[in-house]
């Protein structure tokens, strides 16, 4: 939420060229940036992980294929966050 954002064509580069690299946390909370990112890295890289930042979105991004997310409320209330989680794989929101 706080750091600048970084351009996709750079995401695609540091996925491609650096194995090292696992995966993005990204809190802007963008579904179709989040999309663009999936759509470009996935097919080479399926073990990618993407996160969000964001609980607002959380849910949606679940949906659209992001892998799970790094929220401050799962601190306080964890039961909440993994039930979005799980209900969200089993497609039943």
């Amino acid at each position: 939420m706080f750091a600048s954002p970084i351009d996709l064509p750079t995401i695609r580069r540091l996925a491609a060229e650096f194995p090292r690299v696992v995966g993005i946390k990204d809190s802007s909370g963008d579904l179709g940036f989040m999309m663009r990112m999936i759509a470009a890295i996935r097919p080479s890289r399926p073990e990618f992980v993407f996160l969000t930042g964001w609980e607002a979105v959380l849910a949606p991004m679940l949906m659209i294929g992001c892998d799970g997310g790094t929220n401050a409320s799962s601190n306080a209330v964890p039961e909440v966050t993994r039930r979005i989680y799980e209900l969200a794989r089993r497609r039943k929101l």
